[in-house]
């Protein structure tokens, strides 16, 4: 005997089914398509509506079928398919568009609230709590960063040392621990040095032994230890670029140097770029931009897959951009064991590796502070805040 099909469950298939093919549908770009040209801004203002529909029928998935197992592989594709929340501006009578930043951070709570939730959660998918870990390891490693040594902050990283511990026990193998790993370095730096020191040292020994397949996870340790043994000690970082333009730190002695490593589609670092520049570039600031020659779907912006694409955007900066030639700043960035862009490193006149920083206002305060030591009279003695108590 044939045992009839619920109605219900039948509708959470294809429901399911659905969204999953909604979320394929964005993640693959038809081929041909010309940057800037209608059929390539057609299929972008298409995706953004079938994000947009994969928001309300997930929202809508979670509410109808709340003991669906699969509602867990649902909070996966709404993480990663956000629309952007906009909402209408009346001003001087006339009314536009704006992003709603509560509407967004709203929405940022809850998805966290559901990712914890998944983690907790029996029936959820191997695949599903991999994604989970993954997901909340690298949001809080790029949103905590300037608040790690407060007391939220120290809290959130002991979260995230748990997250990181569950995620090598159970996906050992997998091709994400090495950013799972990236993300617990970047903020464990901030937080203590010598603990850094410590995680890096056993990702080092763990993944020289054979035990994993991944090389990266290594490579990544080495290099961000470089940095951090390095505050304070003559460092020499080395970049074989595009063509012949390599990049030598070494080259730069004299200059006060700041490496910078951005996507050139990111509007914000760049202004705040410029705005280094004007401030600092009579005191003998140079700044080197490390980009990646990636394609980016933005009608603005050259094709930096090609020579001249690349040579228009050096054009419209006053600084040396150096392509990393793997296209995605990934060789650069494994060389010095980061993970999260933009990325400032801060080597003196000397040579001597002064900072590494994540954000704007710590950058700038690491310059400040360079520039005022290097106007202080040798031997100088300064209080907490590095103010000249008494001069020699």
């Amino acid at each position: 005997m044939v045992r009839p099909v619920c109605a219900a469950s039948a509708t959470a298939d294809s429901e399911f089914t659905a969204i999953k093919s909604l979320v394929e549908q964005t993640t693959i770009r038809p081929p041909g398509l010309t940057e800037g040209s209608k059929a390539e801004l057609a299929w972008r203002d298409a995706r953004a509506v079938k994000i947009r529909e994969i928001y309300e029928r997930g929202l809508a998935f979670l509410e109808t079928n709340p003991a669906d197992p699969r509602r867990w592989e649902v909070v996966i594709y709404l993480g990663r398919n956000t629309p952007t929340f906009m909402k209408d501006v009346a001003k001087d009578g006339r009314t536009s568009q704006e992003r709603d930043r509560v509407r967004q951070a709203a929405w940022s709570q809850r998805l966290e609230d559901l990712l914890g939730a998944l983690l907790e959660a029996k029936d959820a998918s191997s695949w599903a709590t991999q994604e989970a870990l993954l997901s909340l390891l690298t949001r809080h490693s790029m949103n905590w960063r300037s608040r790690i040594t407060t007391e939220g902050g120290l809290l959130m990283l002991e979260k995230m040392e748990a997250w990181y511990a569950r995620y090598e026990r159970e996906f050992p193998r997998s091709s994400g621990v090495v950013r799972a790993a990236r993300a617990l370095a970047e903020v464990l730096v901030l937080e203590d040095p010598r603990r850094c020191k410590l995680f890096l040292d056993r990702l080092i020994a763990n993944y020289s032994s054979g035990r994993f397949p991944d090389p990266q996870v290594r490579e990544m340790a080495e290099g961000r230890l470089k940095l951090l043994r390095g505050l304070g000690q003559p460092v020499r970082l080395k970049l074989g670029g595009s063509g012949e333009d390599n990049f030598d730190s070494s080259d730069y002695r004299g200059k006060l140097l700041l490496v910078v490593v951005v996507s050139v589609a990111w509007r914000d670092e760049l202004s705040f770029m410029r705005t280094l520049h004007s401030l600092f570039r009579t005191a003998g600031l140079e700044i080197v931009q490390v980009s990646g020659m990636e394609h980016l779907d933005r009608p603005d912006l050259p094709n930096l897959l090609t020579p001249a694409g690349r040579a228009q955007m050096a054009k419209q900066v006053p600084w040396r951009i150096v392509w990393d030639k793997q296209g995605t700043i990934g060789e650069f960035a494994r060389s010095v064991g980061i993970n999260g862009f933009p990325h400032w490193i801060l080597i003196d006149r000397e040579g001597l590796l002064v900072a590494e920083k994540a954000s704007q206002r710590e950058v700038m305060a690491a310059i400040e502070r360079e520039l005022e030591a290097e106007r202080r009279p040798k031997g100088a003695a300064t209080d907490a805040n590095g103010a000249v108590k008494y001069r020699p």
